[in-house]
């Protein structure tokens, strides 16, 4: 039943994908006289992160201040605007999208509203205490790697 539901998720990222690319190739073959619609929002809710991943502008220092960050309410404000134009999913990367607690909260009010969610982090704050707050706020989770080799691997910072 798992692999069943998984694959249907999957199946329901790449739908939206393919809708988002529809719409643009219909707005560009009638020289932008139909605006296209967005099926994806990206949204990153924090600068802040737990490591230095060497492919990440994060890690190198480019990143901005914390009181640059959308606010909790701004969030939701983006999250009611996103489904009113028609975006089906929403994916959240950063920094370390799970360093702010809201995230969560905010990631449940979008599953509520029928948007599917995914999540791109590192791994590093997921624990036995929010592990079941993680997986029913995310549709899709992802942790990304350095690397294979343990002595390659993320460069962990305190936050």
């Amino acid at each position: 039943m798992y692999d069943y539901l998984h694959m249907l998720k999957w199946l329901g990222f790449a739908v939206c994908a393919a809708r988002s690319a529809a719409s643009i190739r219909k707005a560009y073959s009638n020289n932008f006289r139909s605006v296209p619609t967005p099926a994806i929002m990206h949204l990153e809710p924090t600068y802040a992160c737990t490591c230095r991943c060497v492919y990440c502008r994060v890690g190198k220092g480019k990143h901005k201040k914390k009181d640059a960050e959308l606010s909790y309410a701004e969030m939701i404000n983006l999250i009611d605007q996103a489904r009113a134009i028609g975006v089906k999913m929403i994916a959240v990367s950063g920094g370390e999208p799970l360093a702010r607690k809201d995230v969560l909260k905010a990631m449940r009010y979008a599953k509520a509203r029928g948007i599917i969610t995914s999540v791109v982090h590192n791994g590093t704050l997921i624990n036995k205490n929010n592990v079941h707050a993680v997986l029913s706020s995310f549709d899709a989770i992802s942790i990304s790697l350095d690397s294979l080799c343990a002595n390659k691997n993320l460069s962990l910072i305190h936050i």
